[in-house]
């Protein structure tokens, strides 16, 4: 596939063929070119491996190998497309439900966008300028990974903000507390 765009226009009509033919598989989750099969027995998971290989075949695709696996949703969770979704005890009945929040993919690749523009190079920067620029960055961010149960998630990147903030800002001031001359 040349785009997730093009995958996702071939892989609807493997969706439609797949709900007609195997509806046994199990629930099929797919976004772009990632898929996710959820059965209810490892068994199940097991069985629907050589059914969507033939399937990925006859269209001509291949699994990535290291991405192919089955997992148990109370032991591990799955982590598909920046989110991370494992199943927990919930609140008040004490049954496994799945919660999803941002996966440390995803937390890693906030933290990137941040890094380059608090780093020493920058001390120069107005702060205005600073703190607009990282605004647009963290905004992008929270909207991707609004989803689920994220609020944890979203306050260590505030945490990680404050803190490359703070260090941008004290080192600016120099050892003894005095505030460097801009430019």
């Amino acid at each position: 596939m040349s785009s997730p765009r093009l995958a996702n226009l071939d892989l609807h009509v493997l969706d439609r063929w797949g709900e007609e033919r195997q509806a046994g598989v199990g629930r099929r989750y797919r976004d772009a070119d990632a898929l996710v099969v959820v059965g209810r027995t490892p068994q199940q998971a097991v069985a629907a491996q050589p059914i969507l290989g033939r399937l990925l075949e006859w269209w001509k695709l291949t699994r990535h190998p290291d991405k192919t696996r089955v997992v148990g949703m109370a032991d591990e969770g799955v982590d598909c497309l920046g989110v991370h979704v494992p199943k927990q005890p919930s609140k008040r009945p004490r049954r496994l439900v799945p919660y999803a929040w941002p996966s440390g993919t995803a937390m890693r690749g906030g933290r990137a966008k941040i890094r380059p523009q608090t780093e020493r190079c920058r001390l120069r920067v107005d702060l205005a300028a600073l703190v607009a620029g990282l605004n647009r960055g963290i905004r992008g961010w929270r909207h991707y990974v609004r989803v689920g149960h994220s609020t944890q998630k979203r306050a260590a990147l505030d945490r990680y903000v404050r803190r490359r903030l703070w260090i941008c800002l004290r080192t600016r001031q120099g050892p003894r507390g005095h505030v460097r001359p801009e430019g």
